[in-house]
């Protein structure tokens, strides 16, 4: 639990280094807050302590810990809402892997100017 969550937080903190997506994304964005917020508090914990056995039997850690795995589930819902409707807005991205839309959302100011720009090269109707 402590690996997948520590790996998720980092996930996370890549992608919403842009502030260009974090932009877009304010309500994902308030939530990778409390996910960066409830990790800083496992590792202020876990840095008390000297073995995994013992963070394992701390309440508190194991506490902090248990915050933090549910922020990450919460703003992985969030973050599939978003791409979500994002591909519902313009269906040709739905060919996209998440990662590369993420990526195409972290470059771009606007969305709906990305997906004007797009348009004619993934317009697959015509």
């Amino acid at each position: 639990c402590l690996m997948t969550t520590q790996s998720s937080f980092l996930n996370y903190a890549k992608i919403f280094a842009s502030t260009t997506f974090c932009k877009q994304v304010s309500k994902c964005t308030e939530l990778f807050r409390s996910v960066q917020q409830a990790w800083d508090d496992v590792l202020r914990l876990a840095s008390k302590i000297t073995a995994v056995r013992t963070f394992c039997g701390n309440a508190d850690c194991v506490s902090a810990l248990q915050y933090a795995t549910s922020c990450c589930e919460t703003l992985e819902m969030c973050l599939a809402q978003a791409l979500q409707s994002a591909r519902e807005a313009f269906n040709p991205l739905y060919f996209l892997l998440d990662a590369a839309l993420i990526k195409l959302l972290s470059t771009s100011m606007n969305s709906s100017e990305s997906l004007s720009a797009l348009r004619p090269v993934l317009n697959f109707d015509s």
